[in-house]
Formats: structure tokens, C-alpha cells, sequence
């Protein structure tokens, strides 16, 4: 005989850029192992396995998206959501429902990293040094991170764009890189 199956689905959409979005969904089927016996521990086995299926559906669509998150001890995912300013706030929410162990260590090390993925500044500052320390976060960031820009070069080549617009532009601050 087969064993019963679980699935959990997690769903994700997030703005692209004005009237884009893009979204990633993923179901984790999870086993659902046979009743022996006493019907709550019963119960909490199924819902500790239902809860690693839904880490890490919610792992794998944040990575699909390129959100960036880490995964603290207690299991619990930190989301960095940027706000229209440029800045970082940080959310936390329950990874799952209710408390349960610690992720296991597969899971924890596909979480990205914080901190230089964002701009050290508000993108919208008018101060001249966190201006340069922006371009040179934004600069440093594309020639590591080439896909979180914009390329314009060929919107300038043919006028659509401003000789003196940037050649690339960071997708979420906005933040422009010269090759020149």
C-alpha cells in the first residue's frame, strides 16, 4: 500500500515595474505517514510535516522571485521588502503556523543574503557624498550582479532615450550606471 499524500502550495507575486508583475507558485507534496495510535501526536507529526513542505515552498518561490531573505534559528523567515522610497524594511513572519525545529541546514543555506543588495542611501537623496556612495554601491553591484539592471544602451543609441541618461539602471532603485 502507498502512502497518503500531503500537498502544500505557496504563491508569490510581486511588481515588476509599472503594470508588470511577475509571479511564482510551487506545490511540495509531503508524506503523510500511518495513525499508530494516539491521534494527536498523530496529528502534530502530520502538521510538522506539512510545515517543512511549506519552508520550503516558500524558500524556492522567494529564490524563483529574487526576494531577498534569511532564516533565523528559530526557523523564522525575514523578508526584506523595499519600499517606494529605496529603503529596507525589515517583515517577519512565521515561516510556518506555529513553532517547530529548526529548518534542516539544506534549507537555511538557500537563503540570500541582506545588506548589499540595497543602496547604502535613499536613491532619492540630493546630498552630494551619499549621491557618489550610491553610484558607487550601484557600479560595485553591476559588475557583480549584471541582471539587477536595466541595459539602456540601445534606447540611447537610437533617441529613445537621453544621451544623459545612465547606460544601466538598477531594476529596484532605480540607480544609474555610466560605462563612461
Amino acid at each position: 500500500m502507498t502512502a497518503a499524500l500531503g500537498t502544500v502550495e505557496y504563491s508569490r507575486t510581486v511588481k515588476v515595474r509599472d503594470y508588470e508583475s511577475a509571479k511564482a507558485t510551487v506545490a511540495i507534496q509531503f508524506e503523510i505517514p500511518a495513525m499508530n495510535g494516539d491521534s494527536t501526536a498523530h496529528g502534530q507529526t502530520i502538521l510538522a510535516a506539512a510545515q517543512t513542505a511549506m519552508f520550503q515552498a516558500k524558500t524556492l518561490v522567494f529564490d524563483e522571485l529574487g526576494i531577498e531573505f534569511n532564516v533565523d534559528e528559530g526557523g523564522v523567515i525575514r523578508e526584506a521588502i523595499r519600499s517606494t522610497f529605496g529603503q529596507v524594511t525589515e517583515v517577519s513572519a512565521p515561516a510556518t503556523p506555529m513553532p517547530v525545529a529548526a529548518p534542516p541546514a539544506a534549507i537555511a543555506a538557500t537563503s540570500t543574503p541582506m545588506g548589499s543588495a540595497t543602496p547604502p542611501f535613499d536613491a532619492r537623496t540630493q546630498d552630494a557624498e551619499q549621491k557618489r556612495a550610491n553610484a558607487k554601491w550601484a557600479k560595485d553591484r553591476f559588475s557583480s550582479n549584471p541582471d539587477e539592471f536595466y541595459d539602456n544602451r540601445d534606447k540611447k543609441a537610437s533617441g529613445e532615450y537621453s544621451p544623459k541618461s545612465p547606460d544601466f539602471k538598477h531594476k529596484d532603485s532605480g540607480i544609474g550606471v555610466w560605462l563612461s
